[in-house]
């Protein structure tokens, strides 16, 4: 396995039969596999788990689908598709992964088994997840015939489907997202006890994308001081790690060359959010949130037809999503590379509050100005500027 391609998904490190892989993580938090060769067999499963090494694709789409859900709209960063898939999957007996911050802010991988429990794992959270102990759960609910449906980057998809898709594809219903890249638990948390000492109190939670703006990009946290509850809204841009996630500078290493930034997906359906659809339909405003619905395999037009009474839809030819998802096209640019290589600088030279400034919005009084600015202003400025609308 080459060590130096992981991308952390700790698929190997709990199928390895003979313990042989350990995890770490550097002083970004980048996590690695890390392979004790006194242990190693050399049986190669590793590398068939890899997904660096083995990336099984399915045949690209040729069309999306923006989608709305006519009830649960509200409950995702998008158009509530995923709760729409999601609460029926555990309706027939499923069981679902995905992404939640536990109490203590940690971003990890959960299952549900209920509707209440899938609240917790919709809306974006745009770091990497903890996937340790999951894949072993997902195996025992396997052997158990019980389905289930994963839902991650398409990295971590992948991870899951090399490990399961031989013996058990028919129990499996894979869901990847549209994925710029994620952040690191450790700048998230930097950023967090930085804000934390800013508001004098201890955040409880946070919510990227919230909807309780009119912008596209702005979050939502529980501040609690002296045992009283408030909630904190702002602008991406008022959060140094949101900010600087936006501009593609703090991605863990691995995401500057992915491999899954393609219309070849390896999920049976890709999600993400449909920029720019009100371009093609005016009815259609993505910052209410409007669902991209790539449907790549049999299995994922079964269960999306399944839900699609509920919601609605329209369809369009893939390029229209692919000019506005970058991530249906390429991975991010070196240049946003060696930002996060300064930033990595900056963290080891100079510490943590360096590194908080260093990620900061320098002007955040002018940026307020244009989110709250109409947009036909902005459409009509950038017009002039010869640029794209940016919230």
């Amino acid at each position: 396995m080459k060590l130096e391609k992981c991308i952390g998904c700790q698929g190997c490190v709990e199928a390895c039969p003979y313990n042989a892989i350990d995890f770490s993580y550097n002083i970004w938090g980048e996590g690695h596999a890390v392979i004790d060769a006194d242990k190693c067999k050399d049986c190669g499963l590793c590398d068939r788990i890899c997904p660096s090494n083995n990336i099984l694709f399915n045949e690209a789409a040729t069309t999306v689908y923006a989608v709305i859900s006519k009830k649960y709209r509200h409950t995702g960063s998008s158009g509530g598709v995923f709760f729409e898939l999601a609460s029926r999957f555990v309706a027939q007996g499923g069981v679902v992964y995905g992404a939640t911050f536990n109490d203590a802010l940690k971003l990890v991988h959960r299952k549900a088994t209920t509707r209440e429990e899938l609240i917790k794992l919709c809306k974006s959270k745009y770091l990497h997840s903890d996937m340790t102990g999951v894949y072993a759960e997902i195996a025992e609910l396997l052997k158990a015939k019980r389905n289930v449906m994963f839902v991650g980057t398409p990295c971590q998809v992948s991870a899951v489907k090399n490990l399961f898709s031989k013996k058990y594809r028919d129990q499996l219903f894979l869901v990847d997202f549209l994925c710029h890249g994620t952040g690191t638990q450790k700048v998230f948390d930097i950023c967090i006890r930085e804000e934390e000492n800013k508001q004098n109190g201890s955040i409880k939670d946070f919510y990227f994308r919230s909807k309780s703006r009119k912008a596209a990009h702005s979050f939502t946290y529980t501040l609690e001081q002296n045992n009283r509850k408030k909630n904190i809204l702002g602008y991406s841009f008022q959060f140094p790690y949101y900010y600087s996630y936006l501009k593609y500078g703090i991605f863990n290493e691995y995401c500057y060359e992915c491999k899954y930034a393609k219309s070849n997906r390896v999920g049976d359906i890709t999600v993400g959010d449909f920029w720019g659809v009100h371009k093609y339909n005016k009815a259609l405003d993505e910052k209410k949130g409007v669902s991209m619905i790539s449907v790549n395999t049999d299995i994922g037009r079964k269960y999306f037809e399944e839900i699609c009474h509920e919601c609605v839809v329209y369809n369009y030819p893939i390029d229209y999503a692919m000019r506005v998802n970058q991530a249906f096209r390429e991975n991010v640019s070196n240049a946003c590379r060696t930002a996060k290589h300064t930033f990595e600088k900056n963290l080891c030279e100079e510490g943590e509050q360096a590194l908080v400034e260093k990620m900061s919005c320098p002007n955040v009084k002018k940026e307020i100005i244009y989110a709250k600015t109409p947009r036909i202003i902005k459409q009509t400025w950038n017009l002039i500027r010869g640029r794209s609308e940016k919230y």
